[in-house]
This record gives C-alpha cells, sequence and structure tokens, in this order.
C-alpha cells in the first residue's frame, strides 16, 4: 500500500546483512530445519511457474497443521493470484490503492467468497496480504465482504450467478469497487426515507474506510420503524460528501476512514431491515477480518524468527519465539476449524454468532501477545530503523482495535452464560418429575410425529365427525396456501389444492420457512443440502395436486419464525397484495400449538384483516391437532370444522403429495439422526375421506380461560399467544411514543436505572445504552424471556420476573422507568409502589412516566389518575409535562434543575 517517501538509510556495518523485507531469500528456513515445521509461520518459498527465475515467491500463510506438508496441502486460487501478484513489485516499492482495488476485484471475479468449500482459501489469501501488507489487507477484504454479501442477497431471492454484476463493470464500463460501512456513531444519524422513485438516504455515516477511492459500498441506515436497513450505494452521485481531515493515525495511513455525509441519495435496499444482521453469512466477515490479523501477526513472527535463526541468539529472544509460536498455532488452528464448520453449514445463526465471538477472541489475544512478544524481544531498534517493521506493528496495533477488547469478551460471556442457563432449565425441566394428570385437564401438545400421538381412529368415532357441514367453495376464484413448512400444505390443505385445482381455480402456494432444521446432527446432508432437497420435494407434491400452480419460496430460518415476524408479514403483504374478491386464503391454525404454525397463521390472519378488498376469506388447517388432542379436548373448534369431501382422485393425489416429502417420510440414512420425521401413526391422520378445515370466523380459543387468572397469567397467555401483542416494534405509534420517552431522560447517563413492566424489551434496548447497569422488569414469564433474548449482547442488563406491587427491588436507582403499568396494579400495589419511591431515588433521582389516556376494559384507573397519584409523592418535582389526546409523558425527579442548568448553559 501507499508508504511515506523513504528515509535514508545509514549505510549498514561492513560484515553485516541489511534487513529484508517478507518474501526475500532473507525468508528461507535456516540450514537444517525447513521453516514450514513451524505451524504458524508457514512459508513456501519458491519461483511460480512461468516467473523469472529469480522471483521469489512471497511466504503463503496457511492455515493447515505444521504435520501437514505443503506438497499434500496446495493453495486454492485466491491464494495463487496473491502470491503471484505480490512479486511483481518489489515490496519495499509499495502498492498504490488503484492497484490493490484492482486486486480486489479481480479476486471478487474469481469467486473468493466464504462457504461453498472456499473459505479456507479466502482467509488464507487475506492472511497472506496481510503478512506482507496489511494495508493491502484491509483494502481487499471489504470488497470480497460485500460480493459475498450481495451474493447472498441474491440466493435468499432464489437468484442464482455472481453478486448483482458486482465483481465486474458498471454500465460505463469501470470496474466496481466495494466497502461495507455498517459502524454507528452519534450525531447525524443516517436515514433511509422512501421517495417518489425509490430510497433516499440522509446524514453521515461514520467510519467509511476509502470512501474516496470507491465507487459503490453497501451502508446501513435507520429505517421507519427503527431497525437497520442495508442498502447499495453508488459513491460517485451527487449529495456524497467524504468528510475531510478526520483520519491523523500512524497505523493504515494508506487506508483513510472517516465520516460520509450523505444528502437524499438514492438508494437500492439490499434485502429487507435486519437481513443483514440475520443472514446466515453476517458473521463470517467478521472471522475474516480476524484472518487479516491474524497474517498481519504472522508477518512480525517472521522478523522475530529471522532475529532467534541467527547464530548466538540469545535464550530470551528463543523464549519470544516459542511463546509466539504457540499462541499463533492456537490463532491457526482457531481459524482453520472455523473455515471447516463455514464449509460444511455449521456456522449459521446462534452457531455462527458465537463461533465468531470466540475466534476474534483468540485471534486479537494472540495478536496482543505477539505484539508484545516481539516488542520485548527486539527492542527499539527495528522500530526506529526498519520503515517496514515500524509500519507494520503500527497497522496491527489499530487494525486489531476492530475487537472490542473487553467488551466483545463480556458480550461473549454473557451469550454463554444465557445458553447456559437455557440448557440448565431445560434439564430441570426434564429432570422433573411428571406431574399427576388432571383428567379434566387437557392433554399436552406433542410436536414429535415420532411420539405416538392420539389415537387416529377416534377421531372418525366420534359422532361429531359425521356432522361436520362442508364448506361452501362454490365462489372460490383464487386459493393461496400458505405453509410454514414444506410438507404442511400436503398433510393439512392438499386435498383442498387438489380439488381447487381440479375446478380449475388457479391456485399459489407459498412455503415460509427454507426447512433446513428437519433434521439437526445428520452426518450425511448439511442444512444447506436439506434446504435444497426440500425446496424440489415441495414442487413434487404441488405438481402431485396442482401441477400448473405457483409456488413461492420465502427461505426464513426453519424454526424462526416468531424471530422473523416483520420480515415474514412483509413478504406475504407482497404475495397478497391485489386478491381479488372470492379469493380464500388457507393458512395454519393458529391453535395448532406449534410455534411457527402460531405466528405464520396469525401473521395471515392479520393480512387478510387488513385487506382492502372484500369478499377475500380466511380458512385454516390443523396439522398437529389431530396427534395431540383428543375429540374431547376443550382446544378442539368443533362448532367452527367444516369437512371438505375427497374423492379418490383428490385422495390419491394428496397420497402422492405427502409421499414426495420423501426426507420427511423415508429415512436419509441409517443413522438415528438421520431417521424419518413423519411417522406412519402419525400420516394416518391424513389419510381420511375428508379434509378439515376451520373457519377463521371463529377464533382460536385462548390459552387460558379461566376468568379468575390473575394479571400476570392474562399478560403471559396473551404474549404466548402474539410474539408482540401491543405491536411495539411496528406501530408508528408505538415508537414515536418511545422515541419521545427516552428523548425526555433529563440526563445522558445514568448509573442505576429500574424499568418496571419492560415486556418484550423494545425501550428496555433504548435504555440500555444509556444507563450503566439497568434491572428490568416484568409479571409475565414469556415477555421476560424474549427480552432476555433481544438483551443478550448487553451484559449489564438484568430482566426478572417480578411484580413491584409486591416485590420492590432493594437499592437505590437514578431512574425508574414506568410505562404503561399504572392502571393495572390494585389499589394496595401501586400505594407499596408510591410508598417506595422516595427511597428508591434518594436525593437526586428521576422517574420517568407514561400512560394511555383512553378507557381499557382491564383498567383499574385512567392515565390521568396514575399521573396524579405521581405528582402527589413526596420530593419529586415536575421539570416535564408532554400531554396529547392519546397518552401522557412525564418526568418527575428529586432534582429540580432543568436540562439546561445540569448541563451548565444558565
Amino acid at each position: 500500500m501507499h508508504r511515506p517517501a523513504p528515509r535514508r538509510r545509514l549505510r549498514p556495518r561492513r560484515g553485516s546483512r541489511p534487513r529484508t523485507l517478507v518474501g526475500s531469500e532473507e525468508d528461507r528456513a535456516p540450514p537444517g530445519r525447513p521453516l514450514d515445521e513451524l505451524a504458524p509461520l508457514h512459508v513456501t518459498s519458491a519461483p511460480l511457474p512461468g516467473s523469472p527465475s529469480d522471483a521469489t515467491v512471497p511466504a503463503r500463510v496457511r492455515l493447515a497443521s505444521g504435520a501437514v506438508p505443503p506438497g499434500e496441502d496446495a493453495g486454492g486460487p485466491a491464494v495463487l493470484r496473491v502470491r503471484e501478484a505480490l512479486p511483481a513489485t518489489p515490496m519495499g516499492a509499495g502498492w498504490s490503492t488503484e492497484r490493490a482495488l484492482a486486486l480486489a476485484v479481480e479476486l471478487g471475479a474469481g469467486g473468493a467468497r466464504p462457504g461453498g468449500g472456499g473459505t479456507t482459501d479466502l482467509w488464507e489469501a487475506l492472511a497472506t496480504l496481510a503478512a506482507a501488507d496489511l494495508g493491502l489487507a484491509r483494502t481487499v477484504e471489504p470488497h470480497l465482504d460485500a460480493l459475498a454479501i450481495l451474493d447472498q442477497e441474491r440466493a435468499a431471492a432464489g437468484a442464482t450467478g455472481s453478486a448483482d454484476a458486482a465483481a465486474g463493470a458498471d454500465a460505463g464500463g469501470a470496474a466496481m469497487t466495494w466497502g461495507v460501512f455498517a459502524a454507528e456513531g452519534g450525531g447525524d444519524p443516517l436515514t433511509a426515507v422512501d421517495g417518489p422513485d425509490g430510497v433516499l438516504l440522509t446524514g453521515t455515516k461514520p467510519w467509511c474506510s476509502l470512501a474516496g477511492s470507491l465507487t459503490h459500498a453497501l451502508i446501513t441506515a435507520a429505517v421507519d420503524d427503527g431497525s437497520r436497513g442495508l442498502f447499495a450505494v453508488d459513491l460517485r452521485q451527487p449529495g456524497v460528501e467524504v468528510v475531510p481531515g478526520a483520519w491523523v493515525a500512524r497505523g493504515l495511513t494508506e487506508v483513510p476512514s472517516g465520516p460520509l455525509r450523505l444528502r437524499d441519495v438514492p438508494a437500492r435496499r439490499v434485502g429487507e431491515p435486519g437481513w443483514y444482521l440475520d443472514r446466515p453469512g453476517f458473521h463470517w466477515g467478521g472471522i475474516g477480518v480476524a484472518a487479516c490479523w491474524y497474517g498481519g501477526a504472522v508477518g512480525l513472527a517472521r522478523t522475530l524468527l529471522r532475529a532467534a535463526s541467527r547464530e548466538g541468539a540469545d535464550r530470551l529472544l528463543l523464549m519470544h519465539l516459542g511463546a509466539v509460536d504457540a499462541v499463533l498455532d492456537g490463532a491457526r488452528a482457531s481459524l482453520a476449524e472455523a473455515a471447516a464448520l463455514v464449509d460444511d453449514g455449521h456456522a449459521e445463526g446462534e452457531a455462527g454468532r458465537l463461533l465468531a465471538k470466540r475466534v476474534r477472541a483468540v485471534v486479537a489475544r494472540a495478536v496482543e501477545e505477539t505484539l508484545a512478544h516481539v516488542a520485548h524481544a527486539l527492542g527499539p531498534a527495528p522500530l526506529a530503523q526498519d520503515a517496514d517493521h515500524a509500519k507494520r506493528v503500527a497497522d496491527l496495533e489499530l487494525y486489531v482495535r476492530q475487537h472490542h477488547a473487553e467488551r466483545d469478551d463480556a458480550s461473549l460471556g454473557g451469550a454463554l452464560a444465557e445458553e447456559a442457563r437455557r440448557r440448565a432449565a431445560a434439564a430441570a425441566e426434564a429432570a422433573a418429575p411428571a406431574p399427576v394428570a388432571d383428567p379434566a385437564a387437557p392433554a399436552r401438545v406433542a410436536f414429535d410425529a415420532r411420539e405416538p400421538g392420539n389415537d387416529a381412529d377416534a377421531w372418525p368415532a366420534d359422532p361429531r365427525w359425521d356432522r361436520m357441514p362442508a364448506p361452501d367453495i362454490d365462489g372460490m376464484s383464487a386459493l393461496v396456501v400458505v405453509s410454514a413448512h414444506a410438507d404442511d400444505e400436503s398433510i393439512g390443505a392438499a386435498g383442498l389444492m387438489a380439488t381447487a385445482a381440479a375446478r380449475g381455480v388457479p391456485v399459489t402456494l407459498v412455503i415460509v420457512t427454507d426447512g433446513a432444521a428437519s433434521h439437526p446432527g445428520s452426518p450425511t446432508r448439511t442444512p444447506a443440502d436439506l434446504v435444497a432437497l426440500r425446496r424440489d420435494e415441495a414442487r413434487a407434491a404441488l405438481d402431485a395436486v396442482a401441477p400448473d400452480a405457483r409456488l413461492v419460496l420465502l427461505g426464513h430460518p426453519d424454526g424462526g419464525v416468531r424471530e422473523r415476524r416483520d420480515a415474514v408479514r412483509d413478504d406475504l403483504a407482497v404475495v397478497l397484495a391485489g386478491s381479488a374478491p372470492g379469493t380464500w386464503v388457507a393458512a395454519p391454525w393458529r391453535g395448532d400449538g406449534h410455534r411457527d404454525h402460531r405466528v405464520t397463521g396469525e401473521v395471515v390472519a392479520e393480512l387478510v384483516a387488513d385487506a382492502a378488498g372484500p369478499g377475500i376469506r380466511l380458512v385454516e388447517y390443523p396439522v398437529w391437532m389431530w396427534h395431540w388432542a383428543t375429540p374431547d379436548d376443550p382446544r378442539v373448534p368443533w362448532a367452527a370444522m367444516r369437512a371438505l369431501p375427497l374423492g379418490p382422485a383428490a385422495r390419491e393425489a394428496k397420497r402422492a403429495a405427502i409421499r414426495a416429502h420423501a426426507s420427511q417420510v423415508q429415512p436419509l440414512s441409517d443413522d438415528p439422526a438421520d431417521r424419518a420425521v413423519l411417522q406412519p401413526g402419525f400420516l394416518r391422520h391424513a389419510d381420511a375421506d375428508r379434509e378439515v378445515l376451520i373457519l377463521a370466523e371463529e377464533p382460536a380459543p385462548p390459552a387460558t380461560a379461566d376468568a379468575t387468572a390473575t394479571a400476570a397469567e392474562r399478560f403471559d397467555a396473551a404474549y404466548a399467544k402474539d410474539e408482540d401483542p401491543w405491536r411495539v416494534t411496528t406501530r408508528w405509534y408505538e415508537r414515536r411514543k418511545r422515541l419521545a420517552t427516552l428523548a425526555a431522560l433529563p440526563d445522558e447517563r445514568y448509573g442505576r436505572a429500574l424499568e418496571i413492566g419492560c415486556s418484550i424489551g423494545v425501550t428496555t434496548a433504548g435504555l440500555a445504552e444509556r444507563v450503566d447497569d439497568l434491572l428490568a422488569v416484568d409479571v409475565a414469564p414469556t415477555a421476560v424471556e424474549r427480552a432476555r433474548a433481544r438483551l443478550a449482547d448487553a451484559p449489564h442488563v438484568r430482566v426478572e420476573v417480578r411484580d413491584v406491587g409486591a416485590d420492590w427491588p432493594a437499592g437505590a436507582f437514578d431512574l425508574v422507568v414506568m410505562s404503561e403499568v399504572g392502571y393495572y396494579l390494585d389499589d394496595d400495589a401501586l400505594d407499596r409502589v408510591l410508598a417506595a419511591l422516595p427511597d428508591a431515588l434518594g436525593a437526586a433521582g428521576t422517574l420517568v412516566a407514561c400512560h394511555w389516556r383512553h378507557p381499557e376494559g382491564d383498567f383499574r384507573r385512567s392515565g390521568d389518575e396514575v399521573h396524579a397519584r405521581l405528582a402527589a409523592v413526596p420530593g419529586l418535582t415536575r421539570i416535564l409535562r408532554h400531554e396529547e389526546d392519546d397518552f401522557l409523558l412525564e418526568v418527575l425527579s428529586a432534582d429540580p434543575r432543568s436540562v439546561a442548568v445540569r448541563t451548565g448553559l444558565r
């Protein structure tokens, strides 16, 4: 990369050997010991075929163990291209930014991407570049990361080919060079708004490396629901301004990083909001950066090795060399294992997140130890007299700070502790003695088709079976069937599809999830294999019942519909948009019990209810109800059930559709992890002469039917039925109110805070950015579980199941937040809360309260009454009151000073 103007060097002493650079002849092994025996310091120094005979190929940084001979570990195409490119200019002469970006484009066009068997080659290529020059690796890595993101976007949309033609040239013939700008900071945040011709970005993005040299970038920006979206931007457009003068670093001087200011700049949305963080490969890019750190440390270690290989090296020098070799071998092994897991499909989702945190921690610690050992071993001389060594040290010191040290370690520890708590709770539940069965209680819901389940013959034997009326399908003009998983529709709605197709009714099948989780731990199929296999099976099954039907695969994570609810809703809204009168929409029954089925059914019901056009009819089909329920189970909605008769052709078509899901009805192999998912006993429920549909006009019974249930039970039932019952993540009213509440806090930061009624943790996340020690409580265990998941990366936040009306937490608080809670408390509970506030807030604490102002059926008092009671708490002064027709927001504080006085403005 760019280097400072060469300084005049002292002539070497007579008989001494001048220092040389990585890749020179001096990198060859000392007599008697090939350098390749040192595991992390792998060097292959030989001319490339076709190179000038005097050209020495720079040392490759291998991820394979040193026990593997280099001859059995040939480098991949990316490594070979890197080693071919590096000697083209003597290392000391440096590379221009343009040449470095040209190499990035060439590697991208050659398919250097993580996953698909190419991860080791990619990370070795980055490490090899970094060992030679960290600035060069720092330029190349973001371009390749951007292409990987664009590839994944295309794959998620079902497209094939390279990323958006991004590895080639734009319409004007210029090579497209990419960066990824995802850092967040204060000031003027970057936001995305929908304009008449598409998305427009406005605001400032910090830490935009090489923004003045790139043609394009993938940039994260806030969207209207408060989440982050990813956008592709042509940086050559009007309205893009690189803010100069921010980069004063002594390291990575050739890769300046500073603010980028955008004003109404057109951009293309890349995936749905949140997709960038949720995509399978999000964490792989972070490991690619760690590979660059590792390569830089290997470059330093080679300098140490050369010094220690000279005759007369003292024992302390050798000690430092041994210590460096040990820590770098651990980093190498960590990267090698991660590459194998990525290529095998075992580094996605939560597993990928933990893997990236561990690998980055291991490599960062190895880098820091290498820097220390090399400094102690070599002293100040090379820092003062060897420009290349001094640059490598400065570059690496700065680059490795992308690892946030103790903060990242705390995040990893928090994730591990949360996982341990989850496993302990599961183990305790499994070990608990089975409760004595209550004959009047509903049967336990089972979601494993390999369990015996309930007798399929019990249903036809019930007298209500033959009394079910048939649905009137004469007015059906189109049929859209939504399935949570490929095979649900064949079990529960294949007869309906076959009947509709036989009448000439257009049929569309939408499958929400990708099917990757059907065989966890399979020794013969990766999750990616299962996705492809189940996609093909879905098409074959649909052809069996409706050959001309349209198939839509949304590809959301199997088992993750609840976590992706908003994205699922957006995708389904596109499919259902413009549905004509007479359209039937069939979805999984919301009372089916299985989480993916429930959430999918709820989303479809919401969309149908919101549809502007009349005459769209929602029906639901059960899948699991037959397995976990008996005919007398009170949850079975007999009054809403309709029996669609199936003639011989429709019945045989349904059987063929079920058989088409071979991966589910037959074992993949003899291994227990590959056994069939759907057993014959379970499938007997689907082999009937009728198909049962549930009219949506009759809602599924609530999870808790006891009218005397406690408030905690009622709230928990609401959260069990709906991921976000009050739509705090999607309604603009809720988002605006939350922003107003956070903006009303009079101090920028707080030491210790209490949030009463945290719900699913959305406001909690905003408070967590301004509070050092936050306790968030709610009476609903299900809400607490979701809040904990949302705040898993915030170790300074504790979320507890607690009723503050009966159990006020001990200690003092700088801030107490009470939002939408006061009207649910009974009189005694509210009195106890009001009595606890003065001591809890002390001499300077602040109370923020926000409540709805309209009557609701379960309110014990109005929101205005709650605020009147709060205003009477001794020692508190109202310093803010924001009043609207719909809600009241007030700040009461033991410190009566205004914000201007607190901050020294007056």
